[in-house]
């Protein structure tokens, strides 16, 4: 039960993954 406690590297995957997504649907969005 770490969930208060993420280790760093874990959110900032979880904003890379983030960011991926929103390109992904702004990009066929725009297509």
């Amino acid at each position: 039960m770490s969930e208060t406690c993420r280790p760093a590297w874990d959110w900032t995957s979880f904003r890379l993954a983030a960011q991926e997504f929103w390109r992904n649907i702004f990009n066929v969005n725009i297509a």
